[in-house]
């Protein structure tokens, strides 16, 4: 049964490790979904499209939909590769921008890119809220 959870947050039956996180923040979709971009810091948008960071992770895109979607692999230096989902979708307030991210191999994986991704969503926070 794909998507199954098993009673450690985070489990999943098929892909290991996984999560999610939310934030919403008051600009229009545009301008979240080019501040996101740079905060991950990636430029590719193609599908098959492979990109380097600027902090060396590596990846390839898998799907892309501007302003709204891309899907990625995403490989840390050292680092096992997971799989990466970066999203925006208009809310009453502005925009919320989303992080999900599967094939963690473990639940320290999950808690250090659960860290990771909540200072992302702080900095571009700050930035677009200047």
């Amino acid at each position: 049964m794909v998507g199954y959870m098993d009673s450690a947050t985070g489990l999943t039956k098929d892909s290991g490790w996984q999560l999610g996180l939310r934030r919403t923040v008051p600009v229009a979709r545009d301008v979240a979904w080019r501040a996101l971009l740079a905060e991950v810091g990636v430029e590719a948008s193609q599908p098959g499209e492979e990109f380097v960071t600027a902090t060396g992770i590596r990846g390839q895109v898998r799907s892309y939909r501007h302003e709204e979607l891309i899907r990625m692999t995403w490989q840390p230096p050292g680092e096992p590769e997971s799989t990466l989902q970066l999203r925006v979708t208009p809310a009453a307030t502005g925009t919320t921008v989303g992080f999900h991210q599967d094939r963690l191999n473990s639940a320290a994986d999950r808690a250090k890119m659960l860290e990771y991704w909540a200072a992302a969503i702080d900095r571009l926070r700050a930035t677009l809220e200047k």
